[in-house]
């Protein structure tokens, strides 16, 4: 089983700045995360994700190699605006 702990807040970093997408709290609405697995290719993972006690995201799960499968993720839905990258 896997397990990742999304900590406090998701950051996306461009050129050395940092911007906070989303922040982690016992309160925090999670219905804009949502779990992308194998099974779109016919594979046979499993991933879930939730708030745990301490109020972080938690993403776990199967990974499974049968059917050419091999990987669970997770997506947040939200328009992030950021600066052009040159």
């Amino acid at each position: 089983m896997i397990i990742y702990y999304l900590f406090f807040m998701t950051t996306l970093s461009f050129n050395q700045e940092s911007k906070t997408i989303f922040e982690f709290n016992k309160n925090s609405d999670i219905e804009s995360w949502q779990v992308v697995d194998d099974v779109v290719m016919g594979g046979r993972s499993v991933g879930k994700f939730f708030l745990n006690n301490e109020g972080y995201g938690e993403f776990e799960g199967d990974v499974s190699i049968e059917n050419n499968g091999g990987f669970s993720s997770i997506r947040l839905f939200k328009r992030v605006y950021t600066k052009p990258y040159h």
